[in-house]
């Protein structure tokens, strides 16, 4: 429930909205092992919510999410990979991580290893794999997905 709670005061749903409060609860809740709040700290700290800005602890909390199969926290760290948030580039560690993002069913990993495929960041060139990737976060309602489906159309 903490990080839900933080969630709240993050968006101001319910309660007045306090960003120190939300870095406060998501912290709480990270430091129980909870996934959800490892990620969202992470975002917290990615983008200097609430909290002073530091890529290492960002990186950091998306690989603790992500070690316990949450798929936000794997495409997120994925994205860490991609393009050297908090570590050092590696695009076949970034591939992996979509792919088990993915895997999962996550509309975001799979637009985003099928950004992969498109464009050959970890992996071989693969079109078909591509709109394959799209059509299935696009059939999710993920507009990030829909768009690169649509893109899609023009190049094929």
């Amino acid at each position: 429930g903490q990080w839900r709670l933080g969630y709240c005061y993050e968006k101001g749903i319910g309660v007045e909205k306090s960003l120190e409060q939300a870095v406060k609860l998501y912290a709480e809740s990270a430091k129980q092992g909870n996934s959800e709040g490892q990620w969202r700290l992470g975002v917290c700290y990615q983008l200097g919510i609430g909290v002073e800005k530091d890529l290492k602890k960002a990186f950091a909390m998306y690989a603790e999410s992500a070690k316990q199969g949450n798929s936000d926290g794997q495409w997120r760290l994925g994205v860490c990979y991609q393009l050297g948030i908090g570590v050092e580039k590696d695009l076949k560690k970034a591939f992996a991580m979509y792919a088990e993002s993915a895997k999962q069913g996550n509309s975001d990993g799979q637009w985003r290893l099928g950004v992969c495929y498109q464009l050959g960041i970890g992996v071989e060139k693969s079109l078909e794999q591509a709109v394959k990737l799209y059509a299935e976060s696009a059939n999710q309602g993920n507009a990030d997905g829909q768009s690169r489906l649509e893109a899609m159309k023009l190049l094929i």
